[in-house]
């Protein structure tokens, strides 16, 4: 009996540590199959896009260079402004985060920020799912999205998308623990990674959609506090609302807004406008019109259906 008793002082520690320690497994097995099969190699254009800038900013620059080889610009990567000078058509963020790599232990390293990006997506993830569920299904989900094939594959490769998971993950967490608790640290948090993201990948500004919907959902039972309070002052019972939450959505916002603008400077710098990327010059955009849409719906549907 006395063995058991001092076995039950200590569960409440084992409950905390055990779910940490299935995670540092999961982490461990993720980490191990990522060095097996680690290549410092790619096979798609779009690699090089992001190799050649990030050694640009790495070196200083300039990001875009006036060259007439007709034969070294080949691929839809590349594309040359309004005055000439020819640079990837992708968002820096990435490359900037490959530069750092870079920097610390050259061509080779670069290859490394998307395992890397995989570890801190799988601690973050294991955190976000904490928020919605128990620690035991925290850790069943972060082992599925671990051991997934298309997770593994694309934390292995050198694109944008395991750095882009890694911000969106940390910044859903930052997100979803501010709208819980309201500490202007979560507000810092989420709005540094989630702005972020749009430097990473453009489609990633519409998470201002989300983050506007979170901002409303804290705005508007404040200001219903504020109007209750101020009806019935003279009401002791009835707290102060107090200025606490404007200030963490204020923090919030501006955060946010930091690398957006960093980002317009860059377009503004790069492509002549605020607003325009590198895509702008790729005439992509005309393969997203609603006729162009109509006349894919069956290779769509095919893809679908298999």
């Amino acid at each position: 009996m006395g063995i058991i008793l001092k076995f039950r002082k200590f569960l409440p520690l084992i409950s905390r540590i055990l779910p940490w320690g299935g995670l540092a497994v999961i982490v461990c097995v993720y980490a191990w199959i990522e060095i097996a099969n680690f290549t410092s190699a790619y096979r798609e254009i779009d690699c090089e896009g992001y190799l050649l800038l990030a050694k640009r900013i790495a070196n200083g620059g300039p990001l875009a260079v006036k060259d007439d080889d007709i034969f070294y610009y080949q691929n839809h990567v590349w594309i040359e402004n309004g005055k000439g000078e020819v640079s990837p058509k992708f968002a820096p963020g990435y490359p900037a985060v490959m530069a750092v790599f870079y920097k610390i232990g050259g061509d080779v390293a670069m290859f490394w920020v998307s395992p890397v990006c995989g570890v801190i997506t799988l601690v973050g993830a294991f955190l976000l799912f904490r928020l919605w569920m128990s620690s035991f299904a925290a850790f069943l989900a972060t082992a599925c999205l671990a051991f997934n094939r298309l997770f593994l594959v694309y934390t292995g490769y050198l694109l944008t998308h395991s750095l882009d998971i890694c911000a969106v993950t940390w910044g859903m967490y930052f997100l979803f623990k501010w709208r819980r608790e309201g500490g202007w640290k979560d507000a810092l948090g989420c709005a540094l990674v989630l702005g972020f993201a749009c430097t990473v990948r453009f489609t990633e500004a519409l998470l201002a959609i989300v983050v506007a919907i979170a901002i409303a959902s804290r705005i508007f039972p404040y200001l219903s506090d504020v109007i209750r309070y101020r009806r019935k002052k003279k009401d002791t019972e009835t707290p102060n609302p107090g200025y606490g939450p404007l200030i963490s959505v204020g923090v919030l916002v501006a955060a946010y807004a930091l690398f957006p603008c960093i980002l317009f400077i860059y377009n503004k710098m790069m492509y002549g406008g605020f607003l325009t990327t590198g895509y702008y010059f790729s005439n992509e955009q005309y393969a997203y019109t609603w006729s162009q849409m109509v006349k894919m719906l069956p290779a769509i549907w095919s893809g679908m259906s298999h």
